[in-house]
């Protein structure tokens, strides 16, 4: 199986949050040419969603001028902007869902140590809840991590590096069974829990 690798993390973006503070692209393609697109994380401030994000894009329609409706991501708990080793503007999604393999692509690519600090709080919050509250949740996730630097220390190569399809991905995740898969009582545990967290102090 072909290994393909995920673009690294050269640089987290941070307060581009509505489309007057959205990140500029300057040279986007567009219907055989070139031109500008806007994008941004947008966090809901009220309803049942109160607290997600989505991504919103906006291109340059470079035949009036004028910009085009903005196309929106559905919502999940947290995205965060960076740009890979490219240069290019790419979007990291964490949900509740799965959290042993986005917990770990957080700390494993670069992306932790350069979130400011309430975010790294926000999260270190998180795994304190997950330790007592779910052990075994718990557990997995650590195997996880000991299995990543298992493979970091012996061949120099981040298996979180590569996609789902990858053969050392695959091999790191059958080291230790299937990935958490949380019930639906422990998702709305979590999301309680999180919710409980300063808006102000968690949001871009």
């Amino acid at each position: 199986m072909a290994r393909t690798e995920n673009p690294e993390v050269r640089s987290v973006l941070w307060g581009h949050v509505s489309e007057d503070t959205a990140y500029l692209i300057k040279d986007y393609p567009y219907g055989g040419v070139r031109t500008q697109k806007k994008i941004w994380v947008e966090t809901a401030r009220k309803g049942k969603g109160k607290g997600q994000q989505r991504i919103c894009e906006q291109t340059l329609n470079p035949k009036n001028g004028k910009w085009n409706e903005v196309h929106h991501s559905t919502y999940c708990h947290r995205i965060y902007l960076y740009l890979d080793q490219r240069g290019h503007v790419q979007p990291f999604h964490m949900s509740l869902y799965g959290m042993d393999d986005e917990w770990c692509r957080l700390h494993y690519t670069g992306m932790f140590d350069q979130l400011p600090q309430s975010e790294q709080d926000y999260w270190r919050s998180f795994e304190t809840y997950l330790e007592i509250e779910m052990p075994d949740s718990w557990a997995r996730f650590r195997a996880l991590q000991h299995a990543i630097e298992k493979y970091l220390s012996t061949y120099a190569v981040n298996p979180l590096m590569m996609n789902e399809e990858s053969d050392c991905y695959a091999a790191v995740c059958n080291e230790i069974g299937h990935v958490y898969e949380p019930t639906f009582k422990h998702v709305f545990q979590l999301v309680k829990y999180m919710r409980t967290k300063s808006p102000s102090a968690c949001v871009q």
